[in-house]
């Protein structure tokens, strides 16, 4: 189908030397809500729309959760929207690794967004910035070292007007171990949506 990408790594050129981020959320626990967890550095980096003289600057979502992993995170209901750049950093958490290869992965990724629990729903889903409506939009994101599966929608949704996002290094509708999981319709970009492939773990 036209507009969805089921097969690897997307990532736009700018995407290769992103800009210092303006604050920096750090997901600690699995939880599906509350300090520490996904949902509330998603929620925090939305609020953050403008940021000492900056409005719009990227945010970072890093990772710091206990234990040698992988960690499933299994949202319970739908992720919030994103509204403004964020780069999602799955190889910060320790133990993971980003591959090296040209053919093949010797990726280890510890950091599993899983939605099975989430009901009908996209997992990443990035906003379109309207003109005078509050709000910076999501063009901009930038998915690193995750795996995104087991979603009954796309994995990530990209609006319409959304041109600047990648995803590197990362999988979408595999697990941890590079094996098949369920997945809807992997990355849905809108039609006429300009992408490349990068460098990054087996799709499926």
């Amino acid at each position: 189908m036209r507009g969805l990408l089921r097969f690897a790594a997307i990532i736009v050129a700018f995407a290769l030397a992103p800009a210092a981020p303006a604050t920096t959320f750090v997901v600690s626990n699995t939880a599906d809500s509350g300090p520490g967890s996904l949902r509330q550095a998603m929620l925090d980096a939305n609020a953050a729309q403008v940021t000492g003289p900056s409005a719009c600057a990227p945010h970072q979502v890093v990772f710091s959760i206990p234990g040698t992993g992988p960690h499933a995170i299994q949202p319970l209901s739908p992720l919030p929207v994103i509204d403004i750049a964020i780069e999602f950093n799955g190889l910060s958490q320790p133990g993971s690794v980003e591959n090296s290869l040209l053919q093949g992965s010797n990726a280890v990724l510890r950091i599993e967004v899983d939605g099975s629990l989430a009901g009908p729903a996209d997992g990443f889903v990035l906003r379109s910035r309207v003109p005078g409506v509050p709000g910076c939009g999501g063009a901009g994101s930038i998915f690193r070292g995750l795996v995104i599966n087991r979603w009954q929608g796309a994995a990530i949704s990209v609006g319409a007007g959304v041109g600047a996002t990648g995803v590197t290094g990362a999988g979408v509708g595999s697990t941890a171990a590079g094996a098949v999981a369920s997945d809807g319709s992997g990355v849905r970009t809108p039609p006429g949506g300009r992408s490349r492939w990068s460098r990054g773990r087996r799709w499926s």
